[in-house]
């Protein structure tokens, strides 16, 4: 007896989706108290990637407290999933679900943090070496953190200061009409800061508190001290630079001098790509920020892919 089954269209549909991926929550023991991580592991993987947040109180995700919540990192894990790639991304200390206090960090303390987790996830993937996907501060901490890893296969870095941070901030500020006033004032806090000196509250204009509060002040006399280019030429792996068209934080010229400082850096720009690593509808400042904003809007076209191809033919662009 011959049977027919008639399908319907969502249930063929449904049959041509990729199976859905499962992400595993791990709390890990760090140096400074317990770091919350989610672990991307499909069947098989072909490499494995960890990857650094940026800058500020930015969770596993790529999200911060308030609006921006573009969630750029889960989106990148999910994408290079189904490439075969296995994952790890963590909050930051004292962001999110992870111990410690987020104000009393050094790049040395994230990259304690990162030894950690890369560490984990070579266990947990089988892969003899694990590739170190950064962006923004992360990209920064990916090359301090590089050669005290273990064993590195290479480094993605995306939107990465190729300017020592202090000079990246003062572009960014003076890039908005609005901070004019304080333009002054920001140059002469970073100034200062850069020299390794703590600034009374009573001393930072209002406006201006969040940035340069007392209780970041270690951290930023830190950062300001890095100089990426100096970090970049003492990695001598396979490295990636990738930067977006439409970003606003960083520039092509830091692009492309991180690239040259890197002993096999490659660089690739990505169309229309904005800072939070996905595509804004035009080049205004408007649609710009909408990218922060949106987490259902999708990465930019071809990101994940260039990134797994790269990290596949094991730096081979």
């Amino acid at each position: 007896m011959a049977f027919r089954t008639t399908f319907s269209l969502p249930l063929i549909l449904a049959l041509l989706l990729p199976i859905p991926l499962e992400a595993e929550e791990l709390l890990l023991s760090g140096p400074a108290g317990p770091l919350a991580a989610t672990l991307m592991l499909p069947e098989a993987a072909k490499a494995a990637a960890l990857i650094l947040p940026g800058s500020g109180p930015t969770d596993r995700n790529g999200n911060a407290p308030g609006a921006l919540a573009p969630n750029s990192y889960a989106l990148l894990a999910e994408a290079l999933s189904t490439k075969g790639i296995a994952s790890l991304r963590a909050d930051k200390r004292g962001i999110g679900q992870s111990g410690g206090d987020a104000n009393a960090v050094t790049l040395d303390a994230y990259a304690a943090d990162a030894a950690v987790l890369a560490g984990e996830l070579r266990d947990r993937s089988g892969a003899p070496c694990v590739w170190i996907i950064g962006h923004s501060e992360g990209g920064l901490i990916a090359l301090r953190a590089a050669p005290d890893l273990g064993a590195v296969c290479g480094l993605v870095l995306l939107a990465t200061p190729g300017r020592p941070p202090g000079e990246v901030l003062r572009t960014q500020i003076s890039a908005n009409e609005a901070n004019f006033a304080l333009l002054g004032a920001t140059g002469s806090l970073i100034d200062r800061i850069t020299k390794g000196e703590h600034i009374k509250l009573k001393e930072i204009p209002e406006p201006l508190r969040g940035l340069f509060h007392p209780a970041v002040q270690d951290y930023l006399i830190d950062l300001f001290a890095q100089n990426p280019l100096s970090l970049a030429a003492t990695i001598d792996l396979p490295a990636l630079v990738v930067q977006g068209e439409w970003d606003v934080q960083i520039t092509s010229l830091d692009a492309e001098r991180l690239t040259q400082a890197l002993p096999q850096g490659v660089l690739a720009f990505i169309p229309r790509m904005t800072h939070a690593l996905k595509e804004a509808a035009d080049s205004s400042r408007a649609a710009g920020l909408q990218t922060y904003l949106d987490p259902a809007l999708p990465l930019a076209p071809g990101l994940a892919g260039f990134i797994a191809d790269f990290m596949l033919t094991g730096g081979d662009p």
